[in-house]
């Protein structure tokens, strides 16, 4: 008899909390909605990766966020209110 089908692996993610300009920035660029108070991007596994636009755009105001989630090999920053 099987028991378990499948095991639920969570992507790593970096939660970033922001302000409500910061939020309202990136909801504004990357032309997205929050859902409740997060939002989640998905980054790849270095800047060659993640794409040009994305990259710039978080390179310019959250400069801190994109390198510490590189070294910390997340899949998604979790920005939050």
């Amino acid at each position: 008899m099987k028991l378990v089908n499948d095991v639920y692996s969570p992507v790593k993610c970096l939660p970033v909390h922001v302000t409500h300009d910061g939020m309202e920035l990136l909801e504004t660029s990357l032309e997205t909605r929050k859902t409740g108070d997060n939002l989640f991007i998905e980054i790849g596994v270095d800047e060659a990766n993640t794409g040009e636009a994305l990259t710039e755009l978080l390179k310019k105001h959250f400069p801190e966020a994109l390198k510490v989630a590189f070294e910390e090999e997340c899949e998604q920053i979790q920005f939050y209110i």
